[in-house]
């Protein structure tokens, strides 16, 4: 028995919901029962009974089951079936009902399990093909395992390698293990309503293996059972662990398959569960041995080495016995075959006619049966990698159409490939047209390009004067004192160059020279707006120049020197008083200050003066430095002067020149200096700014226009694209190929590839004609059946006929099969006739077969029928290799004998010479009916239609002297597998007769006969089991679906001699009967194969968990006081003879025994049971239980999936990932005991196998706390492997009997590998990285559009890999478009994806009642702020599952810079356009770059109420996003007249109310009284309101100016409104 974690299909259990559990673990009688403290629970048990249905709803404790069955099910009359039968159905129809397939790997079995409640098999057992025949192998139940999990927890499990182990780990599990005869576990089923009468029934029926494939049973395996009455305590569910045994399990001389499997079986058993139940009944409790005849011989003691005084043996050669030539017959095996489906032909062929059919071989046998398939076209997606040379030949020659969405890169490929020779017009005007669609796109871009460049030439007036106007607003800001009429352009300065006289306008209002500024400025900002709106870099530039101050500073040394000097007099004159000087002495010292040098400070130019002149000048500097007072004076205003800005300055010249006007000129100059600096200042800046936002202006629209170009460039080449498929689509199609291509892509390979090659992707489609599909089922013993017929050849097998060794191949209708012969090693001998001209020979591995049939060539021999004849009769010997062809050619009278060998690897079929005529020894009137070779020899019997059989030699070419008259021409003949006699089948008076003639007295004897009892002689065959010797005449009838034989006991004539000792044949009887008790001793069993305490533990179970004591309760009617002695010696004597570390863990077992009443009355047992996490207790099954993942068959490396054999896996890569390994490697010879050390090392459970020895490569893993140790488990090397590698043996020459050379050397590559990459971790972090990074890139589309990994079939949120733990950064529920998701089934689209998001905000439906403006940017910081959190989210996801990678990997920077770059592209995907909208003022929310019209996704209305009526509620009827009063209708409310107020930009007109409205009228907002005069609004700007109807902001503005004039200059405040512009 071999473990394996491999997954069987059982039907899902169906759904029990119910609301109280007994308190009780047990039986139902004995027991009340209570409401359970957790009542909200439902657990899912499954029920499929008939008659449980009514137990259950009418007994105490009933619960409501689903109805799984069909009212036509529920019909039948239980008169009329059988129990067995009900079950039978049931368990069918459950099946059927719950929509599930049965086991792989039987799979015409009913399975019981689904009519029993709550049950879930866990382990399975199961039957595979090992290299000394079929071996018995433990695997996990996959699907009832997710059933239990899921349960349990639902959602907790998706596939094996996917469970939430820590959401389980919040459900406690107290498992209680119950094992033991089958009938108490049937009578514990029944006692806690698991199962009803007819189950119950079937489960005792003795599930025979011949009859195993109609009968419903209950396999082999564990299982875990759930029930109502298990209830729920301490917060944990109680559960049985269920050991179902095998027939032969409790025998006290068991199968060895059924003694491993129960040692196996039992290791589990005692790792789940900490308390252990032994169900005895009283005819297994009859049969144990309490002790021995001597009552001091203690079970289990070693036997120990008895001195013997005498050590000398006398042999003599005995004559044993003489034996004559002889045949006896005995009856053999009846199994059950599997049921074979018919569907004949139109046309019945000869070969249909005679299936199903047995499959003759020496040494194997197999079932032959066919279905006929109907003619039909094979579709299949095609996604090759194609070498150039292939896809021209494709293109060239073959059948195939492009399809309808093939890309135009793909057409350019086929195009350079050969496509134009093909179809050279069309393809010609195809590329023709795309040319001139590439040369027009060409130029309209760069004429486009010439546009944009000559448009913002026209438009730089404006765009200068809107600069110009801007910074002369943040002068203005800056310097109040400024003018802006002397930085303004100069026309605008001559047209009001007067600061007291205005200009007339219009209707006599006047303008003053800053009322024509203003509004200038006004709208030049505007339209700055406006074109930040469309370009948003002109923004950043703009708000960069305002933040430069050295543009808008005054500061100049002359600037410098005239503030400094001002301030400077001012002061002096300011602490002069009212000093009497005249003008003249005041303006000289004005002048003197103001003249001196241009680069003196202040004090320089003081110190500098003359003190001895008594000029006025004089005397104010010998005032101010007469005294330290004076001096500190001075240091006071050089301190003033540098503190007080230049704007500050600038402002106060004006009060400076009040309080002495001498200062005039000095000030008049100080102002000229600053104007000419700032405008000349304002106007670097202006060309610094325009040349700047041209570029931008240049650098968003040349990329538009080219977009738009290549659109429509692409649009046209599309057209193109179009019609070409259209004209050529049906150009290829040929009618006389068989398969046919549609090509969707042509795509250059990968550079891993070759760089010729494509990959092609599309479909393909494959007409196939009408054909016979024959079936080979082999039939194969069980390993255990070889072994025992091996040593005792008159046992009878039991022979199986698995469904997973089935081979299936196709032939037309109008081939046949000539010859088919199963031969060892798994091969099969096919002759193939085509009734025509030829016959093929194929010799191949039965799952080659179908392969070579497929392709041409494949034959390992191709006869012609003008050589051999038109009839033919083969025979094939299997010891020779040896074919030989007897050709018939009654037209030519001709009778040839061809002989062909196949060499040792049946790789190639020679010819043995020339054709052999057989004319010479048969007349014309003779005719050859039968042939059969001598097995073992190279002599080939003949049988004539005169009933003779001739043997002719090979070798000499020549016939026998001697031949056998036979009574009648047979029906078959035969040669037997060991070579000693032929066997002829008769048919006399309808009655078929079997007669025996030894070859060694061959035409002198009259032959003896056989008995052939009930055999169906229309299809038998004599074939050998195990050995040559063990002839057997198999029988297949295929109406009762039984296949039987009968054992031929052949016997020569010789006499056999032996040595033997005088010692030799003494009784034993002096040997004492140890005692003996298999129910107690499966754990001896087990303690001695597996370690009570290995040296590395597994630490799955946390400290956490609350364990009890271990127990073990055996419940029966006798010798209750026996048991635990009993178990208490086994644990001594194991001891003391192991010497094995135990500790306390056997000491600990209390063993006890009680009647199975005093059990079921029992109600504590759930206190004393241990309480684990679910999730840690089932992680720690999955570890115990070892996987199969290669092994080396056929001369292959053949990797296993899921621990059963797989085709379809056999050449796949398999691999795991995990945070940290430690591989533990074992390597050496053959049963030498590395499982052994294995398991007591790392605590696995390797060599559970019924195989000898281990077979291939089996892997276990032990998690740790820091690590995960994973175990490979090799099977045994040949000594010269071992040497090979290096390794020391203790015996040379030992080599593997089961596996070839070859098969050695796979196994030693795939360990040398192993240990490689195990040992170089520089070479293991490398991979692991590149493969991390593979990975990652892989989900990352995911990741950054859901915010996972996986969406389908579950939901797999973004966490650490290695961990599971899930990430920490909040992130957004939004789904994000992201464009390599593109082509994926289902993906949303860009813009469906962005109104998606937007929609999610919550103020999307508050857009009516938010100003536009702030909606939108809302609205954009809502996208952004979303989308941040995704990338953050990834991002963190990203550095999790690499913080263990090098930075500087080749792999992690390309993973970054993808990442990067969708970044970018989920960041632009998600950003809006915010234009206008076409049909309304409110923004375009579509994406940016969309195409077609601005939409604001809106009903384009107002979507408010009319501000002018009063009572009646009406809404406005303007569109959306209109500014100003709302209005139900412009007419409703206005007078309908145009309006003067007319802009010249705009194309609507502006309407005033009408004489005749309300005079409850609201005159605000616009809505201005008629009568009013306007003048043209030249510097205002109109907002659009709707056809008619325009908004005007009147609101007063106030602005603060100043006046300057000859005498005396101050500040005022100026109102404007729109009544006086």
């Amino acid at each position: 028995m071999t473990l394996s974690c491999g997954k069987v299909v059982d039907p899902s259990p169906v759904h029990i919901s119910h609301d109280q559990y007994p308190d009780q673990l047990v039986p139902k009688e004995s027991t009340e029962q209570h409401t359970s403290s957790n009542e909200n629970r439902t657990h899912a048990i499954a029920t499929t009974d008939a008659d449980s249905e009514a137990e259950a709803g009418s007994g105490t404790g009933a619960y409501k089951t689903e109805d799984v069955v069909s009212n036509a099910q529920d019909e039948r009359s239980a008169n009329t079936l059988s129990p067995e039968q009900h079950v039978f159905e049931d368990a069918f129809q459950n099946q059927a009902a719950t929509g599930n397939r049965l086991p792989t790997h039987e799979p015409n079995m009913p399975d019981l399990v689904t009519s029993i409640r709550g049950m879930y098999r866990i382990l399975d057992l199961i039957n595979e093909q090992g290299s000394g025949g079929l071996v018995d192998k433990v695997i996990i139940s996959q699907e009832s395992l997710g059933k239990f999990m899921n349960d349990l927890q639902p959602g907790s499990y998706i596939s094996i390698t996917k469970v939430d182990f820590a959401v389980l780990d919040n459900i406690g599990v107290k498992p209680i293990g119950i094992y033991g005869s089958k009938t108490e576990i049937i009578r514990f089923l029944e006692s806690v309503d698991a199962v009803g009468n007819a189950t119950a029934h079937a489960l005792r029926a003795e599930t025979s293996q011949s009859l195993s494939a109609v009968r419903p049973v209950l396999r082999s395996g564990l299982y875990i059972l759930r029930v109502p009455q298990g209830g729920v305590e301490d917060g944990a569910e109680v559960l049985y662990a269920i050991y179902w045994p095998e027939d032969t399990t409790w025998e006290y001389n068991p199968p060895s398959t059924a003694e491993r499997n129960r040692v196996t079986f039992m290791r589990y058993l005692t790792k789940i569960a900490d308390q252990l139940v032994a169900l005895i009944s009283d005819d297994d409790a009859g049969k144990i041995i309490w002790k021995g005849d001597d009552d001091d011989v203690a079970p289990h003691d070693l036997d120990e080495d008895e001195d013997e005084d005498d050590r000398m043996f006398i042999f003599k050669v005995t004559k044993l016995h003489e034996q004559e030539e002889n045949v006896t017959s005995r009856p053999g095996w009846t199994i059950e075959v599997p049921s074979f489906p018919s569907s004949p032909p139109p046309n019945i062929s000869d070969n249909f006619a005679s299936l199903p059919c047995l499959i003759h071989g020496e040494e194997r046998q197999g079932l032959l049966h066919a279905v006929f398939v109907p003619a039909r076209r094979i579709s299949k997606a095609l996604d090759e990698v194609f070498t150039e040379s292939r896809l021209r030949s494709l293109i060239k020659d073959k059948s195939f159409r492009l399809d309808h969405d093939i890309s135009v890169a793909s057409i350019e490929i086929l195009l350079s490939l050969g496509l134009v020779e093909r179809a050279p017009a069309a393809s010609k005007a195809y590329r023709s047209r795309v040319d001139e669609i590439q040369c027009r796109a060409k130029e309209s871009g760069t004429a486009q390009e010439k546009q944009i460049q000559t448009k913002l030439k026209e438009n730089a007036d404006r765009l200068q004067r809107a600069l110009r106007d801007m910074c002369i607003q943040h002068i203005i800001r800056k310097y109040p004192a400024v003018d802006p009429l002397s930085l303004a352009e100069p026309s605008t300065q001559d047209s009001s160059d007067s600061t007291d006289v205005g200009t007339q306008h219009g209707h006599g209002t006047i303008l003053s020279a800053e009322q024509v500024v203003l509004p200038l400025t006004i709208v030049c900002v505007d339209a700055l707006d406006d074109l930040s709106k469309l370009h948003p870099g002109i923004r950043d530039v703009l708000a960069d120049a305002e933040k430069d101050h050295q543009w808008q500073s005054v500061r100049t040394p002359q600037m410098k020197k005239y503030k400094e000097r001002i301030l400077l007099l001012d002061f002096m004159f300011q602490d002069l008083g009212n000093a009497h000087a005249t003008r003249d002495e005041m303006a000289e010292l004005i002048n003197a200050v103001i003249n001196q040098g241009d680069t003196k400070t202040m004090a320089e130019v003081v110190k500098s003066s003359d003190g001895s002149n008594q000029s006025f000048f004089a005397k104010t500097l010998s005032f101010f430095f007469g005294t330290d007072v004076a001096k500190d004076r001075i240091t006071q205003a050089e301190n003033y002067a540098a503190d007080v800005s230049y704007a500050v300055f600038l402002s106060s010249l004006d009060s400076i020149v009040e309080r002495e006007p001498l200062l005039f000129d000095a000030a008049l100059e100080t102002k000229r200096l600053a104007h000419e600096t700032l405008k000349r200042n304002v106007n670097t800046q202006m060309h610094k700014l325009m040349a700047r936002i041209q570029k931008l202006q240049e650098d968003a629209l040349k990329p538009q226009i080219w977009h738009d170009v290549n659109s429509q460039r692409d649009h046209d080449i599309e057209l193109a694209r179009t019609e070409f498929v259209q004209a050529v689509y049906d150009s290829f199609v040929s009618t006389t190929g068989r398969t046919f291509y549609l090509i969707n892509t042509v795509t250059k390979a990968s550079r891993y590839i070759s760089f010729h090659s494509w990959a092609v992707s599309g479909s393909s489609e494959e007409y196939s004609e009408s054909a016979l599909r024959y079936t080979i089922r082999p039939i194969l013993l069980t390993e255990e059946d070889g072994n025992r017929l091996k040593l005792d050849p008159s046992f009878i097998p039991t022979p199986r006929v698995p469904s997973y060794a089935a081979a299936s191949f196709e032939l037309p209708l109008e081939k046949h099969i000539s010859h088919i012969q199963a031969l060892p090693n798994n091969r099969c001998l096919l002759i193939v006739d085509d009734r025509r001209s030829t016959v093929k020979v194929y010799l191949e591995p039965l799952l080659s077969l179908a392969h070579a049939l497929e392709h041409h060539n494949a034959e390992k021999k191709l006869l012609s029928r003008e050589k051999i004849g038109e009839q033919c009769i083969f025979a094939f010997n299997e010891a020779k290799r040896m074919l030989a062809v007897l050709g018939i050619s009654q037209a030519e009278h001709r009778v040839e004998l061809h002989i062909f060998v196949f060499d040792e690897n049946y790789t190639t079929l020679k010819g043995l010479g020339s054709a052999v005529k057989l004319n010479p020894w048969y007349d014309n009137a003779v005719t050859i009916t039968h042939a059969t070779f001598v097995c073992g020899s190279e002599e080939l019997a003949l049988v004539d239609d005169r009933a003779r059989v001739r043997i002719f030699s090979i070798v000499t070419q020549q016939f026998r002297p001697a031949f056998q008259q036979l009574d009648s021409v047979p029906d078959a003949i035969y040669s037997s597998p060991d070579g000693a006699c032929l066997l002829s089948l008769h048919t006399v008076a309808g009655t078929s007769v079997m007669r025996v003639y030894h070859w060694s007295t061959f035409g002198s004897s009259g032959g003896i006969s056989v008995g052939l009892n009930e055999l169906n002689t229309n299809d038998c065959v004599v074939t050998s089991l195990c050995r040559r010797t063990n002839v057997h005449v198999v029988s297949l009838d295929a109406d009762s679906g039984r296949c039987a034989s009968l054992a031929l006991d052949i016997t020569r004539k010789a006499t056999e001699f032996a040595f033997r000792g005088e010692k030799e044949g003494v009784a034993q009887s002096t040997q004492t009967e140890a005692a003996r008790n298999c129910f107690l001793d499966c754990h001896v069993d087990v303690w001695r194969r597996f370690p009570v305490i290995s040296a590395i533990r597994r630490q799955t179970i946390s400290s956490s968990s609350r364990r009890k004591s271990r127990t073990l309760v055996c419940v029966t009617s006798l010798d209750q006081a026996a048991y635990a002695p009993y178990f208490a010696n086994c644990i001594s004597s194991f001891e003391k003879a192991t010497q094995k570390p135990t500790g306390t863990e056997l000491s600990g077992i209390e063993a006890t025994a009680l009647r199975y009443e005093a059990f079921a009355s029992r109600t504590d047992l759930g206190g004393d049971v241990s309480c684990f996490r679910a999730g840690e207790w089932l992680a720690d099954i999955l570890c115990l239980i070892p996987i199969q993942i290669a092994v080396a068959r056929e001369n292959r490396f053949i990797p296993i999936k899921d621990g059963v054999f797989s085709n379809d896996l056999e050449r796949s890569l398999l691999g795991a990932d995990v945070a940290r390994i430690i591989d533990s490697l074992s390597i050496g010879e053959q049963s030498v005991g590395k499982s052994f050390a294995l398991n007591h090392l790392v605590d696995t459970s390797f060599a559970g196998s019924a195989m000898r020895t281990t077979e291939g490569v089996w892997m276990s893993v032990a998690p740790l706390d820091d690590m995960i140790i994973v175990a490979l488990d090799f099977e045994g090397m040949s000594s010269s492997d071992l040497e090979a590698l290096g390794q020391t043996t203790l015996r040379v020459g030992v080599h593997s009997i089961e596996r070839s050379a070859q098969e050695d050397t796979l196994l030693v590559l795939f360990n040398t590998a192993i240990s490689n990459l195990s040992n170089d971790w520089g070479a293991l972090s490398q991979t692991m990285t590149a493969h991390r990074a593979q990975l990652l890139l892989t989900l990352l589309p995911n990741a950054l559009a859901f915010g996972a990994t996986e969406v389908t079939p579950e939901f797999e949120p973004l966490k650490d890999l290695d961990t599971n733990i899930l990430i920490t950064e909040p992130d957004t529920t939004s789904r994000f478009f992201v464009t390599e998701l593109i082509d994926r089934e289902g993906m949303i689209q860009r813009d469906d994806a962005l109104a998606t998001v937007i929609r999610s905000w919550h103020n999307f439906a508050k857009r009516p009642e938010i100003p536009e403006q702030e909606w939108i940017e809302d609205l954009t910081s809502f996208l952004d702020r979303t989308v941040e959190k995704r990338i953050g989210a990834v991002q963190e996801w990203i550095s999790m599952n690499t913080k263990r990678c090098p930075a500087d990997h080749a792999d992690m920077q390309s993973l970054q810079r993808a990442a990067r770059s969708m970044i970018i592209d989920l960041k632009s995907n998600v950003q809006v356009c915010t234009l206008q909208c076409a049909e309304c003022q409110l923004s375009c929310i579509l994406r940016r770059h969309h195409e077609g019209g601005h939409s604001c996704q809106t009903s384009h209305k107002c979507l408010l109420n009319c501000e002018y009526e009063e009572r009646d509620v009406e809404p406005c009827g303007l569109p959306a996003g209109h500014p100003g009063t709302h209005i139900c209708h412009i007419t409703a409310h206005l007078c309908g007249k145009p309006c003067e107020l007319r802009v010249t930009n705009l194309t609507t007109d502006i309407y005033v109310i009408r004489d005749n409205a309300r005079s409850s009228v609201n005159y605000a907002n616009g809505c201005v009284p008629m009568g009013t005069i306007y003048t043209p609004c030249k510097g205002r700007r109109c907002i659009c309101v709707a056809p008619g109807l325009c908004y005007i902001e009147t609101t007063p503005q106030s602005v603060e100016a100043t006046f300057t004039g000859r005498h005396e200059t101050f500040q005022y405040t100026k109102c404007l409104n729109a009544s006086n512009v």
